[in-house]
């Protein structure tokens, strides 16, 4: 079971102002936004609808990876749809799932193939001066 600190919905006092008061405008957003988003990370402030998301959210802080690769062991902190793992799976089978519309080439990453659109477009994003 989690500790009860890392899951523990926000408290009307995470956005006291510095007297200790509280603005009209302040305090009805954060009312509106802790009823959407009851689950409060504890190290990052970052809120989420679903306890499960913030499950998940904790792992980037902690570097708990459990979900590991059938083939090689290498651990993933997330294992949908389209996680890392699956994508990670995808360099045991051969599979290329994003091709170029261009010249067809296929590529494991999506942002590896929009990187690549850009030897066909001359785009060049990252413009270093002299």
């Amino acid at each position: 079971a989690d500790p009860p600190h890392l899951l523990a919905p926000l408290s009307d006092s995470d956005d006291e102002e510095a007297d200790g008061k509280r603005s009209e405008s302040s305090e009805k957003a954060t009312s509106e936004h802790a009823a959407q988003k009851p689950f409060g990370c504890s190290v990052c402030a970052k809120v989420f609808s679903y306890k499960w998301n913030l499950n998940a959210h904790m792992r980037t802080h902690t570097g708990d990876k459990p979900f590991s690769c059938p083939v090689c062991g290498k651990g993933f902190p997330r294992r949908g749809n389209m996680s890392s793992l699956k994508a990670h799976m995808w360099t045991h089978t051969g599979e290329k799932p994003f091709a170029c519309s261009v010249c067809g080439k296929r590529f494991t990453c999506k942002q590896n193939m929009n990187i690549h659109m850009r030897t066909h477009t001359g785009e060049k994003p990252f413009f270093l001066q002299c």
